[in-house]
C-alpha cells in the first residue's frame, strides 16, 4: 500500500468505505480541514484524525468504523510516497486494476447489493442511490449550496438531513416502532440499519419506508399536507404489495412486513 501526500482524505475515492465526506457525513461535518491530505491525518505513522471536539453520538459512531477500517489497511509506519492507493488480495494487479482506479469503479460500493434489486422500481431504485450517498436536497445540503441559511429541522432542534428526516424525525419513529427496530434506527446509520434485521426482504422493507417518508416529507413541505400515522403506514404497505408482484417468489415473506405494518396494535 502507498499513499500520496496530495490525495485528498475525505474528498478522494482512496479507500474501500467510498468518498468520506459522502458516506460519513455527519463524522465529515467535524473536520477541521475537510480538505486536508492523507498524510496530514497520518504525520507519525499513526492515524491521528483532526476533528472538532465535542463529537456527537453519530459521528462517534462513524469515526468507530473509520478507524476501524483505517485500521485494516496497513500497519503504522507504512511509506507515504505515491497520490493513489491500490489494495489488491495478494495477486499480482493486473491492467484492469489499474483502469478501474482511473474509472473510480475499483471500488465496491456495498449497499449497491441491495439498491439496485430488480423488484424495487428503477426511478425508487435512483432515490435510494441519492438518499445513501447524502445527495437529496436536504436542508443540510442546501445550506451548503446557498440555497437556504436555515438547516434546522422545521419539526425538531436538529440539523435536517437525510438520516434525520428518515431515523429520526417524529414520523420515522411511527415506522421504526411499529417494525420493532426504533432503537436500532435511532443508535445507527442507513447503512447500518439495512443489515440490522437478518431477512433477505428486510432491505425491501427498508426501502419502501425510506421512499414514503420521503414523500410524507416534501408533501409537508411543499404542499403543507401532514399525515398521519395510520395512512403513512397504509402507504408503505400498499407499496411492498405492489413490489410483491415483481417477484412472486418473494411475496411470502414481503408479505410478513406488510401484516406487521397493517397490524392494528
Amino acid at each position: 500500500m502507498a499513499l500520496g501526500d496530495r490525495t485528498a482524505f475525505w474528498h478522494d475515492n482512496w479507500i474501500n468505505l467510498g468518498r468520506l465526506c459522502h458516506e460519513l457525513p455527519v463524522l465529515y461535518s467535524f473536520a477541521i480541514d475537510p480538505c486536508c491530505t492523507i498524510q496530514s491525518q497520518r504525520p507519525d505513522g499513526i492515524w491521528n484524525l483532526q476533528l472538532h471536539s465535542p463529537l456527537s453520538h453519530t459521528a462517534q459512531l462513524q469515526l468507530h468504523l473509520l478507524l476501524q477500517t483505517l485500521n485494516n489497511i496497513g500497519s503504522p509506519g507504512t511509506n507515504i510516497q505515491d497520490d493513489r492507493l491500490l489494495v489488491t488480495t495478494g495477486k499480482r494487479p493486473t491492467t484492469k486494476d489499474f483502469y478501474n482506479l482511473f474509472s473510480d469503479r475499483g471500488l465496491v460500493w456495498a449497499p449497491g447489493r441491495w439498491v439496485w434489486r430488480k423488484i424495487i422500481p428503477h426511478r425508487h431504485r435512483i432515490f435510494l442511490w441519492l438518499a445513501l450517498k447524502g445527495r437529496l436536497n436536504t436542508k443540510d445540503n442546501m445550506v451548503v449550496k446557498k440555497w437556504c441559511s436555515d438547516a434546522g429541522c422545521d419539526q425538531c432542534p436538529v440539523v435536517e438531513s437525510v438520516e434525520h428526516i428518515t431515523l429520526h424525525c417524529r414520523q420515522a419513529d411511527w415506522v421504526w416502532d411499529k417494525l420493532g427496530v426504533m432503537q436500532a434506527a435511532r443508535a445507527n446509520d442507513l447503512k447500518t440499519l439495512v443489515h440490522y434485521v437478518p431477512s433477505d426482504t428486510w432491505p425491501i422493507c427498508m426501502a419502501a419506508c425510506l421512499l414514503h417518508l420521503w414523500k410524507a416529507q416534501n408533501n409537508r413541505v411543499f404542499n403543507n399536507k401532514h399525515i398521519a400515522r395510520r395512512p403513512l403506514l397504509t402507504n408503505i404497505a400498499d407499496e411492498l404489495t405492489l413490489w410483491a408482484f415483481r417477484k412472486p417468489k418473494l411475496k411470502p415473506k414481503l408479505m410478513h412486513w406488510v401484516n406487521k405494518l397493517l397490524d392494528p396494535g
